[in-house]
C-alpha cells in the first residue's frame, strides 16, 4: 500500500487529479483487500506456558529491497524440553528513496532503535539479545573505528553503537 501510495503521488499534481487507470485499478483491488480484512485478528505474543523462566532473549533484524526499508524484533524463550520457542513482537517499515548501501545503513539504524525501544519497554525480563543484518557494507562501516565516514554514515553508525552491543 505504501509503494502504490508513493506511485499515486508521483503520478499526480494535485488533490483532484485523476490517476491513471492501471493505478486506479490497482488502488480499487487495494480497498477490497481491505474490505475483505475486516474482523482480522492477531495473536498478542506471549510467554509460553512451558517456558523455564520468564526471561527471554530478543532477536531484532533489518533489511532493505528496491522499495522499502524493515525492521522486525522477535522474542524467544527457552522450554522445557530444551528448545525454544519464538514469536514476532513488533515490526516497522519505510519506504527507500537511496542508494542500496544507504537503504541497508538506515535498515540497520532501524533495527538498532528497535532494540533500543525494545529493551527500555521490556527491561527487566531480557537475558540477551541479538542484532543481525545481512548487510556487509553497513556492518563494515558501523564496526570500523579508522575509516572515515561521511556526516550521513557517521551519524547513523554512531545511533547505531548507542543502541547495539558490537559483539
Amino acid at each position: 500500500l505504501k509503494l502504490d501510495l508513493r506511485k499515486a503521488v508521483q503520478t499526480t499534481q494535485g488533490w483532484d487529479d485523476p490517476v491513471p487507470p492501471e493505478l486506479r485499478s490497482k488502488w480499487v483491488n487495494n480497498f477490497w483487500m481491505l474490505e475483505k480484512l475486516r474482523g482480522i485478528q492477531f495473536k498478542r505474543a506471549k510467554m509460553p506456558i512451558d517456558a523455564v523462566d520468564a526471561k527471554m532473549d530478543i532477536i531484532t533484524a533489518g533489511d532493505a529491497a528496491e522499495d522499502s526499508k524493515i525492521a522486525a524484533a522477535w522474542a524467544r524463550f527457552k522450554l522445557k524440553d530444551g528448545s525454544y520457542s519464538c514469536q514476532h513482537l513488533i515490526g516497522r517499515s519505510l519506504l527507500a528513496n537511496s542508494t542500496t548501501p544507504k537503504d541497508e545503513l538506515d535498515a540497520l539504524t532501524m533495527t538498532a532503535n528497535l532494540t533500543w525501544i525494545v529493551k527500555q519497554t521490556l527491561e527487566g525480563w531480557i537475558s540477551s539479545h541479538i542484532s543481525i543484518s545481512d548487510s556487509q557494507i553497513a556492518i563494515c562501516w558501523t564496526t570500523t573505528e579508522k575509516k572515515r565516514l561521511s556526516i550521513f554514515h557517521r551519524n547513523r553508525t554512531v545511533q547505531i553503537r548507542r543502541a547495539v552491543d558490537l559483539d
